[in-house]
């Protein structure tokens, strides 16, 4: 008896939370699609907000039927607003700054993309290739942090055509980014580099965190780099 007046007491405390919750409002368009999967969400201490995930309408052909699209909200209690379709391709992230502007990147038949978004004129930019198709390989798993100022820093994993791996990342300055990627982690005994993140302070450093893994000598370890 006393175990099931333990188990009752834990079901009513797990169902009544401290916290309050909003009705879920449905923020992707509901229109002629087969799924909208993988959204990420970034928020800034004013409550501003901006989702961003990935489509797959039944009107276009692979690989253009599956779009990246972003909803935006400017305060914690505001509506999201309309949607915008921002670009193409799979797996998007998000930040965003005080100010309520942001930085989204998605993979484009292995290739990073970005756009940013200015909340004065809730507008997207138009994307910019941030990999370089010079290179043999792939380019998956991107995320990206900007700061108060607008600087921003994308990272991500490039798989060359041997499997070996390694971080990069690509730097948005004054509303241009980089031209050329940068390799952040080793690239000798062939790394096999993965699951990269990224956080920005708002004096414009980067913290870059990933797993590197040395098949040859068996180990795998946590790297980190600051990038100012």
């Amino acid at each position: 008896m006393k175990r099931l007046t333990l188990l009752l007491t834990l079901f009513h405390l797990s169902t009544f939370a401290a916290f309050q919750q909003t009705t879920p409002a449905i923020i992707s368009p509901v229109r002629n699609v087969s799924g909208n999967a993988l959204a990420a969400v970034a928020s800034n201490p004013t409550g501003a907000s901006i989702a961003v995930w990935q489509t797959t309408t039944l009107n276009l052909s692979p690989p253009r039927n599956v779009l990246i699209e972003a909803a935006t909200t400017t305060t914690a209690t505001a509506s999201w607003s309309a949607v915008q379709a921002i670009g193409f391709g799979l797996n998007p992230e998000v930040a965003i700054n005080d100010s309520g502007n942001g930085v989204a990147v998605w993979v484009d038949n292995y290739q990073i993309k970005a756009a940013q978004y200015d909340t004065a004129t809730n507008r997207w930019t138009t994307e910019t290739l941030l990999s370089t198709n010079s290179d043999r390989g792939t380019n998956t798993l991107p995320q990206v942090g900007i700061s108060n100022s607008g600087r921003a820093f994308a990272v991500w994993v490039f798989t060359n055509a041997f499997g070996y791996s390694v971080i990069r990342t690509s730097e948005l300055t004054g509303g241009v980014w980089s031209t050329l990627p940068t390799n952040l982690s080793r690239i000798n005994n062939r790394p096999a580099a993965n699951f990269p993140d990224i956080s920005m302070d708002n004096n414009n450093r980067a913290v870059v965190t990933w797993q590197n893994s040395f098949p040859s000598q068996g180990i795998t370890i946590i790297e980190s780099t600051i990038l100012f």
